[in-house]
């Protein structure tokens, strides 16, 4: 009957949709991680600076008076969004003295870590821990 006939038949247009909504929903499924992985990186940048930053202050009161300026946990905001809202992580100090005896004798050293802790949507906690060794 009609052996030249030329087009599609529905089962191949069918599969060609079916691919083509794998391939969008594929790239759309990617996009969004990348986008949540982008976020969770510029919180950890966040937290690295403010750690960071508690540190050098607390290396210049330890500098400048002599002690520490201690506190056990602090709340420090990480990102404050556009609508006004924040990320607010707690932020903890501990420090601890240790003895260095690579060259013989025994050099006292102070260790200060400085922890910043915050909950990344809904229920996943990080957190990122900066150290310094001060030689007094």
């Amino acid at each position: 009957m009609l052996k030249n006939q030329k087009g599609f038949t529905v089962l191949e247009i069918l599969i060609a949709f079916v691919v083509a909504v794998v391939a969008i929903v594929g790239i759309y499924t990617s996009v969004l991680y990348a986008e949540a992985q982008l976020k969770r990186n510029h919180h950890h940048r966040a937290a690295i600076l403010l750690a960071s930053g508690e540190c050098d202050k607390q290396i210049y009161y330890l500098k400048s008076y002599g002690v520490l300026q201690q506190f056990a946990e602090k709340t420090v905001t990480i990102e404050k969004y556009d609508d006004g809202s924040y990320l607010n992580g707690k932020m903890y100090l501990t420090s601890h003295t240790e003895t260095d005896y690579s060259f013989g004798s025994g050099v006292e050293y102070l260790i200060i870590e400085i922890k910043v802790e915050w909950t990344e949507g809904e229920d996943e906690i990080l957190d990122i821990v900066v150290r310094e060794d001060f030689y007094h």
